[in-house]
């Protein structure tokens, strides 16, 4: 295996483990996921909310969720790795 696919293959691995942690807050109020993000030592940001986007940063924070918002409910959300 050549180093180039097995740096393929630990980006999938970390991509599908920083997905597994993102699906844990959806369905979450946006006071839990603060909770739940701050209790993990991780930050978290919001990059809509009711459907109006807001700006974000283009710094990269591996660990970082970002979440949108509808109703005071997550209902995407990413993990940067």
């Amino acid at each position: 295996m050549t180093d180039n696919e097995n740096a393929a293959d630990l980006y999938t691995a970390m991509r599908k483990a920083a997905d597994a942690a993102a699906a844990t807050y959806v369905g979450l109020t946006i006071e839990a996921a603060r909770e739940k993000a701050g209790a993990a030592g991780t930050r978290l940001r919001v990059s809509s909310q009711d459907g109006e986007p807001y700006m974000l940063t283009a710094d990269h924070i591996p660990g970082r969720v970002t979440v949108s918002v509808d109703n005071g409910v997550v209902t995407t959300s990413r993990v940067e790795i």
